[in-house]
């Protein structure tokens, strides 16, 4: 019995409740060890090239790539669409999107869409972050892997004012 205490006649029923706790406390951690671990961050560093809606004082676009989990860019609130380049410095491969609203702000993006670009004339959307509707919490596209040297992030319409947290592309490793 994993506790000394009597809650009730059915004790087996809370030891199975804090054994699926504990298990699930235990994958969480292993899954954030993993991820950090086998997940390369290539959008660090960048440079932003343009944005066509000026940020908030002191909330501007390189927030979304800071890794600070206290920072993040919105638009001043009249301001719901927006669209954000970002140059990675030389051409790099890519797999995996992530995108991050300040969900204590609610659901603001109602359509998003990300491209990229090797020579900034030709944008290639990327399919599957293409015409997106919220962001919410955390929104997380796997596609076949893209070489690029720019990235754009397109938001096309919104509830309010864009509070975006994190942008993020990452090259997951080869299974062999």
């Amino acid at each position: 019995m994993l506790f000394p205490y009597k809650f009730g006649e059915d004790n087996d029923s809370l030891s199975f409740y804090f054994a699926f706790y504990l298990s699930a406390v235990i994958f969480y951690k292993f899954y954030i060890l993993y991820y950090r671990a086998h997940f390369k961050t290539i959008l660090q560093p960048v440079l932003l090239l343009h944005r066509n809606i000026p940020a908030v004082l002191g909330l501007k676009p390189a927030d979304m790539v800071d890794k600070s989990e206290s920072t993040y860019y919105a638009t001043s609130d009249q301001a719901v669409t927006d669209t954000i380049t970002f140059n990675l410095g030389k051409k790099k491969t890519f797999d995996v999107l992530m995108l991050q609203e300040v969900i204590k702000f609610g659901h603001r993006t109602t359509d998003w869409s990300v491209d990229y670009s090797s020579d900034s004339k030709d944008w290639m959307p990327i399919p599957e972050a293409t015409g997106k509707q919220s962001v919410g919490y955390k929104w997380l596209v796997k596609f076949k892997p893209i070489t690029a040297s720019k990235v754009r992030l397109r938001v096309t319409s919104g509830k309010a004012c864009l509070a975006i947290h994190t942008l993020g592309i990452y090259k997951q490793p080869s299974l062999q």
